[in-house]
């Protein structure tokens, strides 16, 4: 289930691929990277609900398709895993994350740099699953 006080999933994620494409001076915009919030490391694997404390990212680039993943290296901290996740995906170019809970550090962070949030409820759902929704 997406979270009703973020209708943007179906906007940034709608069309033929994962969001509008953001043009500047003729080009894609560097920061077009969607981040979702993952256990694992293939399309197969579990959207993580947690955003500060999951094991990766799955990065996906709305313009030409491609998927990475990177490892969550803040997932085991003592503390401020949240705002580290933060920094880490825009040091990746994400401009919006998908996970199932944003801590408030995190969420204030996230705002801090301008990163859109999107909540989902959904436990059990494949990262495949989410792309395949909203393509």
């Amino acid at each position: 289930m997406i979270n009703k006080n973020d209708s943007n999933l179906g906007r940034g994620f709608g069309g033929k691929g994962f969001g509008a494409r953001h043009r500047s001076g003729g080009g894609q915009s560097s920061r077009e990277w969607v981040a979702v919030s993952a256990e694992g490391n293939s399309l197969d694997s579990l959207i993580d609900l947690r955003f500060g404390r999951c094991n990766y990212f799955m990065l996906f680039h709305p313009g030409s398709h491609q998927v990475q993943f990177i490892e969550n290296p803040g997932r085991e901290a003592s503390g401020g895993a949240g705002p580290a996740a933060a920094q880490l995906l825009a040091d990746h170019g994400v401009r919006k994350v998908v996970s199932g809970d944003f801590g408030p550090k995190a969420a204030d962070a996230l705002r801090a740099i301008h990163m859109e949030m999107v909540t989902l409820q959904d436990k059990g759902q494949t990262l495949k699953s989410l792309i395949d929704k909203f393509q």
